[in-house]
């Protein structure tokens, strides 16, 4: 990943002679469609300008890297993919539960929506909630789980997208602890679900 992360990090510094990355330089190397897979797997760039949410997606990525600092260093930026090790296929995992959830597709997620998803969709349910040990069956139970995730994703917004979403579950390898072993747990019983 070091080489590939040096190389993405020269063409969003270009050929200024510099070892450290601003925001302007950052948001205008996502032009490039190589930059924008590398940095923001399976988020549409092409409409970064015109697009909200895209533009949201791009600018949470900076402040985490920056920290509140103006510009960003190799070494920094570099960790921060050593760490996450995040990957297109885990932004396209995120986006099929993402979809899932977003039944109304506004691209916007209310704590009402995560609810009511968690409740009849068992995969997502799994997915988000599978570090609680709870009984689906007891709607107390799972509201303060589900509200629990809610608050994490987004505080005490209103609603969260795609960009809070991704954010989530990219941090401190958060997308792994929900997807390992997924296929072979199974702890509770689920209404409509045979273990």
């Amino acid at each position: 990943i070091t080489l590939e992360a040096r190389a993405i990090y020269a063409r969003i510094v270009g050929s200024e002679d510099t070892d450290t990355m601003s925001r302007l330089q950052f948001i205008k190397a996502l032009d490039c469609k190589t930059v924008a897979s590398f940095v923001l797997p399976g988020i549409d760039m092409t409409r970064l300008m015109e697009d909200d949410d895209t533009y949201e997606a791009a600018h949470h990525f900076f402040n985490d890297l920056s920290r509140g600092r103006q510009r960003v260093r190799f070494q920094e930026f570099l960790a921060h993919f050593q760490h996450t090790k995040a990957t297109a296929s885990h932004a396209q995992e995120l986006r099929v539960v993402f979809e899932r959830i977003d039944v109304n597709q506004d691209n916007r997620i209310s704590r009402h929506e995560l609810r009511s998803t968690v409740k009849r969709d068992s995969k997502v349910a799994d997915f988000l909630l599978r570090r609680y040990d709870i009984n689906f069956e007891d709607d107390e139970e799972l509201s303060t789980a589900v509200d629990d995730v809610y608050s994490a994703i987004c505080g005490d917004n209103r609603y969260f997208d795609f960009a809070d979403f991704i954010a989530y579950f990219m941090a401190k390898n958060r997308f792994e602890d929900h997807t390992r072993g997924i296929s072979v747990r199974c702890h509770y019983v689920h209404p409509g679900t045979l273990c």
